[in-house]
């Protein structure tokens, strides 16, 4: 009974392996960056990149799929496509821009009546020289 089992077994985990690298506009490594594989029915599977900036998504079937990566404070990378043959690998590398700085300034202002404001009266006095 445990021959059927362990065929079984292996042929769950017979399929292609992913490696996906996940680096930043300098080339060094993002760890903890979220990386998507995706099917064409929208089935996902999501993993996190270690401190190499590396994941691995193991036994996937062969098909067409949309990789993408993300992490805070980078840009997300539009999805990239990638087929993947029966029994192959295949290995990708991501680069994640830095995400725009976005800010607002909000400015409020409060007006003063007009009736403060009013005139006050003025005074003009002229002199005159008186010339002897």
């Amino acid at each position: 009974m445990r021959f059927p089992v362990l065929l079984f077994l292996s042929c769950v985990a017979w399929g292609a392996d992913v490696t996906v690298h996940v680096t930043d506009p300098q080339d060094r490594a993002v760890a903890s960056a979220t990386v998507s594989l995706t099917t064409r029915s929208g089935e996902r599977r999501t993993l996190a990149t270690d401190e190499k900036g590396v994941c691995r998504f193991l036994g996937v079937s062969a098909g067409e799929y949309w990789v993408q990566g993300e992490a805070p404070g980078f840009d997300a990378v539009s999805p990239r496509p990638l087929e993947l043959a029966s029994n192959t690998s295949a290995e990708l590398a991501l680069s994640l821009g830095l995400a725009q700085v976005r800010s607002s300034v909000v400015v409020t202002a409060t007006t003063q009546s007009f009736e403060r404001l009013k005139p006050k009266p003025v005074q003009i006095l002229v002199l005159q020289e008186l010339c002897l």
